[in-house]
């Protein structure tokens, strides 16, 4: 089993309905589930007291991917390729989860449908649960 970078779509769903709790537990028990400061960002401040704790503990025990100032350039790169391709860009946050996917070798675990969108233009990887 691979990384799999865990996008913010996906611990809302599974906050609200329990969703997707099979297959996270998986990814985190397995050691693959990853997450970032963008992903602890959109989820930790509009967490309940109680769901931030359980969050930032189950953060703790996955792997963290960082933004390091050279990315910014492969972000230019995919956001460019997009453009290209016909199709509109990525914000911001959704490219930087794109970046971190490629520089290390994630799939990415998301509803977020601009994402279905551009992943054969930029070779992005999506994690499919259902498997």
């Amino acid at each position: 089993m691979s990384a799999v970078l865990v996008d913010s779509s996906i611990w809302i769903d599974f906050c609200r309905y329990q969703t997707f709790a099979a297959p996270l537990d998986s990814l985190i028990k397995h050691g693959c589930a990853c997450v970032c400061g963008l992903v602890k960002s959109e989820i930790l401040p509009f967490s309940r007291k109680r769901e931030a704790k359980l969050f930032q503990s189950i953060f703790e025990k996955m792997r963290y991917l960082s933004f390091f100032e050279s990315s910014w350039d492969v972000l230019i790169q995919i956001q460019s390729k997009i453009i290209e391709a016909g199709h509109n860009p990525l914000s911001i946050s959704d490219a930087i989860l794109v970046v971190l996917c490629r520089e290390f070798d994630c799939q990415l675990f998301t509803k977020d449908k601009d994402f279905f969108r551009i992943k054969d233009v930029v070779g992005l990887e999506l994690y499919d649960w259902k498997v």
